[in-house]
């Protein structure tokens, strides 16, 4: 197991450019120390999925999970209707950017098929494990994919909610999740309690843009890619996964590049096998975290008693005009009205407070505590004075 340093998650973004010239800011997490190893999640999900995995795997890599763009605190590509390559194109800068582009890679279901066609399109992963590679004997056609991808649309009553939080378990005990019987039930354990939350918030964060990546699997058959590629790559599933029946379609006979791995359910087992999967790829150095980029419209500072998210409107130069930090609790909704507001005539920061948003939590939440953290915004504003509006019990 990972020590408690090499175990602790840290949280940054990075700016890639993408078709057509586009910037995109691109969240992720890292943890551990060694040779770097990268984590790619499914949809609706973001890198949180993987926190667990990475503080198992942190003691042997330096990992890095991503969020695949349009989940979690990425950006959404800037098309519509991205397909498989589009999001294969967006990987690839971003490992480039990040110095990750020779590094191993897990990628499960959605993000399974990203990185096959990233593979076969110029990609220089040392190694391909992919957990839940969905081939399908026959393409999902339209009515399927509507009905699956339900739009997610919000409205006054708030009834929207529970409606979505129901999909959110449903999705997890039948395939499709709107068939209900037995014969498309999940032959899986019932998550706990806490998987569920993390799952139903990433799905509230992705939000209208969880469908884009989901349906562009939907929409791709990677047989084609499996018999290109010629970065070593292991197709794999466990048991209790809906794909598990989807191994006996990997044309291993016509690639030898390709093997296969059937898996247990344990979940022990399951994460030791992942770790011992990248090593054999993993022969980089350690790569460097990259600074924080403060003259970004958001991200993370550091403090003593951990990592402070923020975002900013407007200007960021000095000479801009005198900053405001806009703080409101327990939501960030009032903040970030008045921040659209002023930001015309001066730059605004709004950030979440310690425990709250993105923002780690206090060990011992205080006054003191809340202030020493929020301090480090002095960096945003060129450690020159900044006025403050606090807002409800901010202030």
């Amino acid at each position: 197991m990972a020590d408690v340093d090499n175990a602790a998650i840290r949280r940054g973004y990075v700016s890639v450019t993408v078709s057509p010239g586009k910037p995109l800011m691109v969240h992720y997490r890292v943890a551990g120390a060694g040779p770097a190893v990268l984590l790619l999640h499914d949809s609706p999900r973001s890198s949180r999925l993987h926190e667990p995995l990475m503080k198992v795997l942190a003691s042997r890599f330096r990992v890095y999970a991503l969020d695949t763009p349009g989940y979690g605190n990425s950006d959404p590509l800037p098309c519509a209707n991205p397909t498989i390559p589009d999001f294969a194109e967006a990987l690839g800068a971003t490992l480039d950017t990040m110095g990750l582009a020779q590094a191993p890679i897990y990628a499960t279901h959605t993000s399974a098929k990203i990185a096959l066609a990233l593979a076969v399109r110029g990609g220089r992963m040392e190694k391909l494990v992919l957990d839940g590679l969905s081939i399908p004997e026959q393409m999902a056609s339209d009515a399927f994919i509507d009905a699956y991808m339900r739009p997610f649309a919000p409205e006054p009553s708030g009834a929207w909610l529970a409606a979505e939080w129901t999909r959110t378990r449903d999705m997890l005990r039948w395939f499709p999740w709107f068939s209900i019987d037995a014969e498309h039930r999940i032959p899986m354990e019932p998550p706990s309690p806490e998987w569920l939350e993390d799952y139903g918030i990433d799905l509230f964060s992705a939000g209208p843009h969880y469908a884009s990546a989901y349906t562009a699997a939907m929409r791709w058959n990677p047989l084609q890619d499996l018999r290109a590629v010629e970065v070593p790559t292991i197709v794999a599933a466990r048991r209790d996964d809906v794909l598990f029946p989807h191994l006996d379609r990997v044309p291993q006979a016509d690639n030898p590049a390709l093997s296969v791995e059937r898996l247990g359910p344990d979940r022990t087992a399951w994460a030791e096998w992942i770790g011992g999967s990248l090593a054999s790829g993993a022969s980089g150095s350690m790569t460097e975290e990259a600074p924080a980029d403060i003259s970004a419209a958001r991200g993370y500072l550091a403090h003593d008693r951990g990592q402070l998210h923020w975002t900013r409107y407007g200007a960021p130069e000095e000479g801009a005009g005198r900053p405001l930090v806009v703080l409101s609790a327990p939501s960030t909704l009032d903040a970030h009205q008045w921040a659209r507001r002023l930001a015309p005539s001066r730059p605004v920061i709004v950030p979440d407070l310690p425990g709250f948003g993105d923002s780690d939590a206090l060990g011992s939440p205080d006054a003191d505590g809340i202030a020493a953290a929020l301090l480090a915004l002095s960096t945003l504003c060129h450690d020159a004075p900044f006025d403050v509006l606090a807002i409800g019990l901010a202030a």
